[in-house]
Formats: C-alpha cells, structure tokens, sequence
C-alpha cells in the first residue's frame, strides 16, 4: 500500500514540474507564430477610433500616427491579438490603410489627394507579355485605376498603392494577362465546276463515320451560304475529294494553306494579282502617283477560344478587273462577313461566287474542212459555257 501511495505521489509530482517547463514554451511558441508582434488584449464598445488606436500604442509601446482623415467609432473584443492585426481589424471598417516605418506605423485614408498618400504606399512594376496595355486599362476596374500609371510604350504598369491593394491589383493584372492559346488554321480555296457541285456535296455528307476520324453530319446556313461539317477528320477528306476532282478537271486548287494564329488576332490570305497603274496628272503628262490594285480572294479569319467552342470571325472580299484603260482600271468587288461558331477540329465552307466562262470548239471533216468555199459545209463550231463556283473550306483546331 505503501509502494503505490510512493508511485502516485511521484507521478503527480512529475506532472506538476512537466506544467511548469512547457508552460513558458507554449508561451515563446506564441510568440514566434506572431512574429514577435506586441499582443494586445482589449475591450472596445462604440469607442472612438483614435482613442482605440492610442490605447493600443500604450498597451504595446509601439507608436502609432494618423492622419486628420482618421475617425468613426469600433466595438471589438481583442484577445492575444498580434499587433498588426489589431490594427488592421481596428481600421478596416472605414476603408483606412496602415504601413510600418521603422519602429513606429501611419494609418491613414488612402487616397492620392491625401497628404500621407506616399508613406502610404508602395510601388510595383509589372511588365505584360500577352495582352496590351490598352486591354489592361480597359478590364481594371474602376476603384483601382487611379492607383496605377500605364506605360504603351514598354508595355508596361506602375503601380502604386498601399500593400494590400498592390497585392490585390497585381494579382488582377497577372490573370488579364494569361497565356493565349494557338490556334491552326486549315485554308482551301479551290474552283469547282457547276456539276460537279451537286457530286462533291453528296460525297461531302456520306463519309464513313465508323472510323471514328471524319464527320458524322453537317449543318447548312442558307442565308449566308455556310456548311459546317463537324469531325477532326473532315479537312484532309475535303482535301482528297477536291484533289480527285481536280485530276478529273472538274476542279483547281487555288490555294490550301496552314496559318498559326494567336487567340484574337487575325490570319490573312490573299489569292490573286496585284496590278500596279501610273496616274498622269490632268494638267500635265508626267506621272505623278502609282497605284497598287488587287484582284482576287481576299480572306481574314479571326479565332476567339470558348470553353465548349471556337468562334470565328470570317471576312471574304472578292475583287475582279472589269474593265482595263492605259490610266484607269475599274475593279469590281463582292464582300461576305460572318461570325460562326463551331468545335475545334470542325469545317466551314463558304460557297456563291460563280465565275462564267465561255469556251468556242471547233469540229471539221478531215481535209474538207481545209478547201475553199465548201470548207464551211465541213466544219462546226460549239460553244460551251462553263460555269464555276469558287469554295473555301476553313478549319480551325486549337492547339494543345
């Protein structure tokens, strides 16, 4: 009885010198988590800003000074408070900033008009990499504009703003200026025959779909004369059916190539002549003024990246050479424009434009066809309209 009376009495004594010991470390460990902050315990009900702030500059020993823009009345229960914190729940309810200087803090309103503004304020420099100054001033709001200066030139922002507010804008800036996506863009002008048309639609929208690499069907806009096939797989088939009609000269391929384009910006592509005119001036016969003219397809096609979809923002001019002078040409010149929407990897087709030409056969009879006089009993001449539709297929697939 004796031996256990001695053990418990030895456990008790060895819990109560185990208290004493961590009782400071817990203490020292408090400390360190608040950065060696003064803490500060107080009770404050409808208290007078000012003289809330000045009973913590006592409590704590710290100087604390604020500006003629500092007042308004707190309720706060503040326990083991760091000192900074205390602060910042202190002057936060009326939009007021506060900064470390030394030994000692300024609290004040930040505004650039305020005395105190730059004791205020620090300053952060970020330079853009994807978008534009002028995009950036654009998305900022409002309430931090005056806070932060622009430079087009560099490209580039200086801000200037208390340190929560440099943090908060600089953090804004850096999501505006994420990195843009690349876009490819698959062109194919091609010329197609009148009658070949109806053929190369029907092959069009009966590809084989179990392959898992072409369309399974097609959308058309009357309209604006658009067809939308939808598969990864659709422009090389397109491409090998218009191939196979060009060896049939059923079709030419003008032009099919690839364009890497960044998200918003515009790929251009322009099939055709230039044809450059010296304008004489009326008074007298010397020259005076060269002029640059194009005939042919115009195209710009600028991609925007949605979440489920791509936008297109398409622009087809068409100019012809009607008629041809010494010192004057008059061209003639057909616009389409359209936004369309459609799956990374999908087709657009863009069709109207019919070009007429006009072809004269000759036929005779072998050596009949050659004499004098009779020869025009012995030979035949036809004459064949052609009629072509110009086509663009467009492909855009974002890439990874």
């Amino acid at each position: 009885m004796d031996k256990l009376f001695l053990r418990f009495k030895m456990c008790f004594v060895f819990l109560i010198c185990l208290a004493i010991i961590l009782t400071p470390l817990a203490k020292a460990e408090k400390m360190t988590a608040a950065s060696e902050e003064p803490l500060v315990t107080s009770v404050f009900f409808d208290t007078d800003l000012r003289e809330a702030l000045m009973e913590v500059s006592l409590q704590t020993g710290v100087t604390i000074i604020m500006d003629e823009n500092v007042k308004g009345v707190v309720t706060m229960n503040l326990k083991d408070a760091p000192l900074e914190k205390a602060i910042r729940m202190l002057v936060s309810g009326g939009g007021y900033m506060f900064r470390k200087s030394d030994d000692y803090y300024i609290v004040g309103l930040p505004d650039p008009k305020n005395p105190t503004f730059p004791l205020l304020c620090e300053t952060g420099i970020y330079h853009f990499k994807n978008i534009t100054v002028e995009s950036a001033k654009a998305l900022l709001p409002e309430i931090y504009k005056s806070y932060v200066q622009f430079d087009a030139e560099k490209n580039m922002a200086a801000i200037n703003a208390p340190s929560s507010i440099l943090k908060t804008i600089s953090a804004d800036l850096e999501k505006m200026d994420g990195v843009k996506r690349q876009i490819q863009i698959k062109t194919l002008v091609t010329e197609v025959r009148t009658d070949s048309i109806k053929e190369l639609g029907t092959n069009l929208l009966s590809f084989n779909s179990t392959k898992g690499d072409y369309f399974r069907s097609g959308t058309f806009d009357a309209d604006n004369r658009l067809i939308t096939l939808e598969g990864v797989g659709s422009f090389g088939t397109i491409l090998t059916e218009i191939k196979l009609l060009s060896e049939k000269k059923k079709a030419s391929i003008q032009a099919d190539p690839v364009i890497l384009v960044t998200e918003g910006k515009t790929a251009q592509l322009f099939v055709g002549d230039k044809k450059t005119i010296i304008l004489q001036a009326e008074d007298s016969g010397y020259s005076n003024q060269s002029e640059t003219v194009e005939a042919g397809i115009s195209l710009t096609v600028t991609p925007r990246v949605y979440t489920d979809y791509l936008e297109l923002a398409v622009n087809q001019k068409v100019s012809g050479i009607e008629q041809e002078e010494k010192d004057r040409i008059l061209v003639k010149t057909r616009e389409f424009e359209s936004v369309v929407r459609l799956a990374s990897g999908d087709t657009i087709m863009i069709a109207g434009l019919t070009e007429k030409k006009s072809s004269v056969n000759e036929q005779k009879t072998p050596l009949l066809g050659d004499l004098p006089l009779i020869r025009f009993f012995f030979k035949e001449k036809k004459t064949e309209q052609l009629d072509s539709q110009m086509l663009i297929f467009i492909t855009a697939e974002v890439l990874k």
